[in-house]
């Protein structure tokens, strides 16, 4: 199997998910915004959370689909990212174990380990007992034969693990450099295009969820009597939340940081 006809099989899932996706938004005429929402996954969440505390009956059939499709597409990035962050292990225990011929070298370098390791314990037995004997006892020489043996065993199977290790290295450094360039290149580009997808999702999201918010008086008493100033949008209720955060709480400095961090994202 060649490397291109390998990374085609590798990203083939995931260039589905986004021409399927993508295709769905550049049709439908949606806009991309120009700020990450994909930064703001985490507090969305938080605020979804927050809200349906207060209102269990804050998604109706649109908005319930649209968060549930975000949250698929969210699980499978976070899934393919983890999958493909090193490109080594792909290429190491994925790539190079397509190719017949360095499976059966491999298999042969294993064997040849194994056996290095069976003639060394003899080697080690043999001359343990040597070191125990005299040499004109009746056993000395059969043991020392065994010992002799063993040595002559274990060189040559020395000799032939250094060979199919340089065989071995052969065969990646023939491939490692093209599979790396081509690999990172293709990751990142369709990571990158889904987190736009996701990111667009978010921000129509984000409309609707706050317009879904305004619908509920029990929303808005809670507003009211929480004193949150301005209207109902991610930004008011970041600030909210920020004003509310005891940071000195280790546990909440954390998120406090975060919360700090994107508001920029939508100033």
């Amino acid at each position: 199997m060649s490397i291109d006809e390998f990374l085609e099989e590798y990203f083939k899932l995931i260039e589905k998910v986004n021409e399927f996706h993508w295709e769905y938004l550049t049709t439908n005429k949606f806009i991309f915004p120009k700020n990450d929402y994909f930064q703001l996954k985490h507090f969305i969440d938080t605020a979804v959370n927050f809200l349906l505390d207060i209102e269990p009956n804050l998604f109706d059939n649109l908005s319930s689909k649209l968060f549930n499709d975000i949250q698929s597409l969210y699980q499978f990035y976070n899934q393919f990212h983890k999958k493909s962050e090193y490109h080594k292990l792909v290429f190491y225990n994925e790539f190079l174990n397509q190719i017949e011929n360095y499976k059966k070298l491999k298999q042969e370098f294993e064997d040849t380990k194994n056996k290095m390791k069976k003639h060394y314990s003899i080697i080690e037995e043999k001359e343990s007992l040597l070191n125990k004997i005299d040499s004109k006892d009746t056993q000395y020489k059969t043991i020392k034969k065994d010992y002799v043996d063993a040595l002559y065993y274990y060189s040559k199977e020395k000799e032939n693990y250094y060979a199919l290790k340089e065989e071995i290295e052969t065969i990646e450094n023939r491939y490692k450099d093209e599979f790396k360039n081509n690999f990172i290149k293709l990751r990142d580009k369709n990571l990158l295009k889904l987190k736009k997808i996701i990111s667009t999702k978010l921000f129509y999201f984000d409309s609707l969820l706050w317009y879904r918010a305004y619908q509920f008086e029990s929303i808005m008493i809670f507003k009211e009597k929480s004193n949150i100033e301005g209207e109902l949008s991610t930004k008011t209720f970041i600030k909210y939340f920020i004003k509310n955060i005891d940071i000195e709480k280790s546990q909440n400095s954390q998120w406090y940081n975060y919360l700090q961090t994107i508001l920029k994202v939508i100033d």
